[in-house]
């Protein structure tokens, strides 16, 4: 069931986007242009990747820093490092 909504999903952003591409808007002189005239225009995957890529190293560290708090939190459990909870 949730392929399906997920396959909507995708269909329903695709036809967004053909969308997009098509958009036009009156340029100078009244004459209708595109306003993508080019796919990197569009779509700039370099800046998709980094936008990726840094919130992948987000996670990294949130993760790093939770597995120290989780080590933290046993220790004082266990009576180490401070009072015992």
């Amino acid at each position: 069931m949730l392929r399906r909504v997920d396959r909507e999903y995708e269909i329903s952003l695709q036809a967004w986007m053909n969308r997009e591409v098509k958009a036009q808007r009156e340029g100078p002189r009244g004459k209708v242009e595109l306003v993508y005239r080019d796919f990197n225009k569009f779509f700039d995957y370099k800046k998709r990747v980094d936008e990726v890529k840094h919130t992948e190293s987000l996670r990294a560290e949130d993760s790093r820093l939770r597995q120290v708090a989780r080590r933290l939190d046993k220790r004082r459990r266990e009576g180490r490092y401070g009072r015992k909870l």
